[in-house]
């Protein structure tokens, strides 16, 4: 897989963590009215989260239960292994996959760089 596919994935990963997460705490008006919370639970000291749900309804028959993506469950297994403080996890975790975001964004520019070399093309300055 190229590097700037792998820039895209990670990039496509960390927006769904940040959504899946900003409707934690978030006002919604659908069902009972309230405030996003957790449903379920984490796995203390699990490779992966198990069953961590934020529930959050927007409007009387807009989805309610929204299930934690796979790739953030990935990361917070991993920080799980060094603490247990709750949403301190999932903001770590999501700190975590910024990071890697970055790392690939590096390695995606490197590639583009040696593409634009090999075929003898120059980056003109933009105004």
């Amino acid at each position: 897989m190229s590097a700037i596919i792998k820039y895209n994935h990670a990039k496509q990963a960390l927006g769904e963590a940040c959504q899946w997460w900003a409707l934690h705490g978030k006002e919604y008006f659908g069902g009972t009215c309230g405030k996003g919370n957790e449903y379920g639970h984490f796995a203390s000291g699990a490779t992966m989260v198990n069953g961590l749900t934020i529930y959050h309804q927007e409007y009387d028959g807009a989805a309610n239960y929204h299930d934690c993506p796979k790739s953030l469950s990935a990361a917070i297994g991993e920080v799980l292994k060094r603490t247990t403080a709750g949403h301190e996890v999932i903001r770590l975790a999501i700190q975590r996959m910024s990071d890697a975001t970055k790392q690939a964004a590096q390695g995606a520019a490197k590639e583009h760089k040696a593409m634009m070399d090999a075929a003898g093309i120059t980056e003109e300055a933009q105004p």
